[in-house]
């Protein structure tokens, strides 16, 4: 069995518009470009989005993206603290282990 490597994903914490970007977590991650054996990956098919909403139920897949797109925007969160990791597929269908794992705290109550 071949391994992928585990991704390193950056949650991108942007506050433009308090209301728009504050329900909207971004990330991102570099392109993997070796298996774990340290061989060249090359038949990466793409990336698997996960997601846990409040420590509840574990994490669910949300999304499938391709193999060139290397950044996520998940919109309209509901207020609460949502985390984050990915994966890497081939085209075997192999899934590398998960990544880090990212959170963002959401709170739409406006002070006042």
């Amino acid at each position: 069995m071949k391994y992928l490597p585990t991704i390193l994903i950056t949650l991108i914490l942007a506050f433009f518009g308090y209301l728009a970007m504050a329900t909207t977590a971004g990330l991102s991650w570099d392109t993997p470009t070796q298996n774990v054996d340290g061989t060249a990956l090359t038949d990466l098919a793409g990336y698997k989005i996960y997601r846990e909403s409040n420590g509840v139920g574990g994490f669910a897949l949300i999304d499938n993206t391709t193999v060139g797109q290397t950044t996520y925007q998940d919109l309209a969160l509901a207020d609460g603290q949502h985390c984050y990791h990915v994966t890497a597929y081939d085209t075997s269908g192999n899934e590398s282990d998960p990544s880090n794992v990212a959170c963002k705290s959401i709170d739409t109550i406006l002070p006042g």
